[in-house]
């Protein structure tokens, strides 16, 4: 993709703050959700990888609407301790000034690849940088190495709720999120960034859930049962 190509693109988010409006649904719209956790062991340090998709054939160009917040909730037992690495302390306008060097690399925990599209934005693929924050993560977006956007995930227990800041109404078609593995310290005093829930169910999977709640006001929900051994 070409510099001048880029810089149209982000001129057109940038008209699309203004005059973009709440974008609907037609009766073809739907999403989806699915979760691996890897390795699928219990009680060890994992490596959660999640998809989500939104398409809507029966709107203009296929846009579906715009999402505003996700809210995951792992399988019962899992634990995010965001004290198992380096937590980056960078306020909101540092990220915006500096882009990834607001925090340090040892502060990175995962990355994501999405892709969005708008009225006046074509499909476009993005990348998405994760830092560790206390009971937070740092989303930094980026289009062609362009800053795009960055807002905070909120941490609870194993609920991650996503509260996305999209310029120019913006609607998600994809979000395929990467959580690496992290531990910090040995014995009793080693923590962990992800750790999987101690055991495996007789059913043989974990389930996890998640809720879109989107622009208009409306919400939809979707389980997701992942293998996993003892």
């Amino acid at each position: 993709m070409g510099r001048r190509l880029i810089l149209t693109m982000l001129a057109a988010i940038a008209v699309g703050l203004v005059v973009s409006a709440v974008v609907s649904a037609s009766p073809l719209f739907s999403s989806s959700f699915d979760v691996t956790y890897g390795p699928d062991k219990a009680g060890v340090s994992g490596a959660p990888e999640l998809h989500m998709t939104w398409t809507d054939p029966g709107e203009l160009g296929g846009r579906p609407k715009q999402i505003k917040t996700i809210r995951i909730g792992f399988a019962r037992g899992a634990r995010i301790d965001t004290k198992a690495l380096t937590e980056c302390k960078a306020s909101d306008a540092d990220v915006r000034a500096l882009g990834r060097n607001a925090c340090p690399k040892s502060s990175r925990v995962g990355s994501a690849r999405s892709t969005v599209i708008g009225n006046t934005v074509p499909p476009s693929n993005t990348n998405v940088t994760f830092f560790n924050a206390p009971r937070q993560i740092i989303v930094l977006v980026e289009l062609n190495g362009k800053k795009l956007a960055n807002y905070r995930d909120d941490i609870k227990g194993s609920v991650v709720t996503v509260r996305l800041a999209l310029p120019g109404g913006l609607s998600l078609l994809r979000l395929d999120a990467f959580i690496k593995p992290h531990t910090r310290g040995h014995g009793r005093h080693r923590r962990v960034y992800f750790k999987n829930p101690k055991s495996c169910p007789d059913s043989g999977s974990w389930t996890s859930a998640v809720v879109f709640t989107y622009a208009d006001g409306t919400s939809d929900q979707h389980s997701d049962a992942a293998p996993c051994r003892s």
